[in-house]
C-alpha cells in the first residue's frame, strides 16, 4: 500500500517516528483486522510514482485520493471515507474576492504538483495554464516553493486542502501573513484507489462493506476525532 505522506489528516509521516500516521492509514488497519488481510506501507514516494505503480499492479491500494474522470478510468475507488474543502490561501495584504473559479482569472496561482481538485477546478486549471504554476508543495519545500512567491509578489495565491493549508502555515511561523478566502474551490470526497492489476480488486465489496461498517459503529468517527485540531 502507498499513499500521500504529507496530507494532513489523511495521511503524513510523523516527524518524530518516522512512520506513516493519518485517517487512511488507520483506516486501512481496521479493514486489515477485519478482512484478515496483511496491511504493508511502501516506503515515501512522490505521489506521481505511487499512483504509476498502483495503475501496473506494484501496489494495491492508495490510501487516499480523490476521484476524476482520468483516475477513474485506471482505478477502482472505495466508497469514500473522508470530505476536504478545498480553499485559495492569500497574503493577508492582498486578498481578493472569490466566489466563482472565474474570480482566479487574469491572476498568478500556485498548486501542488500532481494535485486535483475536482473536475470543475482541473478544467479550469487546464483552459488557464498559463496563470497556474505548479510546485512541490510538501512539508521541506512549502515556504520556499509557495510562501515566498507570495510574499514577494510573485503569485496572488496558492490552492490547497483546507486543514493541510492551515498546518503548513502554523509549521512555517507565518499564520498570521496568510488567510483562507472563506469559499470553498470545491468540497471532495476522499477514497481508498485500488489497483485493477491487484488481487485486492476482487476485494472491493467487502471493502465496502467494512467502511459501511466502520461509519455505524462509530469507528470512523473515532479515527476522524483522532485528528481534530
Amino acid at each position: 500500500m502507498g499513499g500521500p505522506v504529507s496530507w494532513w489528516p489523511i495521511g503524513y509521516i510523523n516527524e518524530q517516528t518516522d512512520k506513516a500516521e493519518g485517517i487512511s492509514f488507520e483506516l486501512l488497519e481496521y479493514i486489515g483486522e477485519q478482512l484478515k488481510l496483511p496491511v504493508w506501507i511502501a516506503p515515501s514516494l512522490p505521489w506521481k510514482r505511487v499512483l504509476k505503480m498502483v495503475e501496473v499492479g506494484q501496489l494495491d491500494v492508495v490510501s487516499g485520493a480523490y476521484k476524476t474522470a482520468q483516475r477513474s478510468s485506471l482505478f477502482q475507488y472505495s466508497e469514500p471515507y473522508y470530505r476536504n474543502e478545498i480553499r485559495v490561501f492569500v497574503h493577508k495584504d492582498r486578498s481578493f474576492v472569490f466566489e466563482k473559479l472565474e474570480h482566479l482569472k487574469g491572476r498568478v496561482g500556485l498548486k501542488p504538483l500532481g494535485g486535483s481538485f475536482g473536475q470543475a477546478f482541473d478544467s479550469f486549471a487546464a483552459e488557464n495554464k498559463s496563470s497556474f504554476v505548479s510546485v512541490a508543495a510538501h512539508k521541506a519545500t512549502f515556504e520556499a516553493n509557495v510562501l515566498r512567491p507570495l510574499i514577494e509578489g510573485l503569485a496572488d495565491y496558492f490552492v490547497l486542502d483546507y486543514q493541510d493549508g492551515l498546518l503548513f502555515l502554523q509549521k512555517s511561523g507565518l499564520q498570521d501573513e496568510f488567510v483562507a478566502l472563506p469559499h470553498p474551490v470545491a468540497v471532495l470526497d476522499v477514497h481508498l484507489l485500488l489497483s485493477r492489476h491487484s488481487w485486492c480488486a476482487n476485494l472491493l465489496p467487502e471493502i465496502n462493506q467494512v467502511i459501511a461498517q466502520a461509519k455505524r459503529n462509530g469507528t470512523l468517527a473515532n479515527i476522524i476525532a483522532g485528528y481534530s485540531q
